[in-house]
């Protein structure tokens, strides 16, 4: 059974800490209230309105409280800081009306940023507040045009990368096992997955390492190599820029839940 371990009220916010247990499986449901949480530590995969995320450590949702979602949590279980919203007028200034999991990128760093300040400065309510509206504001802006499936071919250049995270591809390398001119790559994975191919790998070895940090005690020599860094050195400066911390004041930070 999950685990509400702390809830405290931020003017129109409520922020709450949730523990789940390893493995730990929730049939479908509604959580009734407009949320935003962030995963802290752990793993999960959910399932919504015939779609599937897989979210680790700094990935965030935006969830309206009608949508309907199953959850199964990873073998180590998993942390969650949550914001619901009831305030009318406050959603109102946001529009949020679809389901949208985020991984990494400025979204992740705004919401380590309200992470460090919930924390560390909870005895300020306007400073809980100020990054509060700062990852909504930053959510809303993240909301991008819908568009169709991806082609079968980029979905496998996609899967490729995040498969095979420590290997060195060019766009060059990756349009030529996919049969397409790199300038066509480049302009339909930005299409689809809002960013650059470098860009997207960048984050995508951040988003990994932040969550071996937030969920082991791996050395970050270790973390490094899994996570497709040249070395510790290169992980050092990609988190600082990344996610605003050093590894090792990050792992501080999530492990302190």
């Amino acid at each position: 059974m999950s685990n509400l371990y702390l809830s405290t009220n931020f003017g129109p916010f409520d922020l709450f800490e949730t523990r789940y247990p390893p493995n730990y499986a929730i049939p479908t449901h509604e959580d009734g209230a407009f949320r935003v949480s962030i995963l802290l530590s752990g793993e999960l995969r959910e399932n919504y309105r015939k779609a599937e995320a897989f979210a680790s450590s700094t990935s965030v949702v935006v969830k309206p409280g009608d949508v309907r979602h199953a959850n199964l949590f990873g073998p180590q279980g998993a942390k969650i800081l949550s914001i619901a919203i009831h305030d009318k007028t406050t959603l109102a200034q946001y529009r949020f009306n679809e389901c949208t999991w985020y991984h990494g990128g400025q979204i992740s760093l705004e919401a380590i940023q309200l992470i460090h300040a919930y924390k560390f400065e909870s005895a300020h309510t306007s400073i809980i507040e100020e990054y509060t509206y700062a990852l909504l504001a930053r959510l809303s802006e993240g909301r991008t045009r819908v568009f169709s499936s991806p082609p079968q071919w980029l979905h496998q250049v996609r899967e490729r990368l995040h498969d095979e995270i420590s290997e060195r591809y060019s766009v060059n390398d990756l349009a030529s096992t996919a049969g397409v001119h790199p300038v066509y790559l480049t302009r339909l994975f930005h299409r689809y997955f809002g960013n650059s191919v470098t860009r997207y790998i960048q984050q995508l070895r951040a988003h990994k390492a932040a969550n071996l940090l937030a969920s082991s005690d791996t050395p970050l020599a270790q973390i490094a190599l899994e996570a497709g860094f040249t070395d510790q050195s290169h992980l050092n400066r990609t988190l600082k820029n990344q996610l605003g911390f050093t590894p090792g004041l990050f792992r501080s930070l999530m492990q302190s839940f």
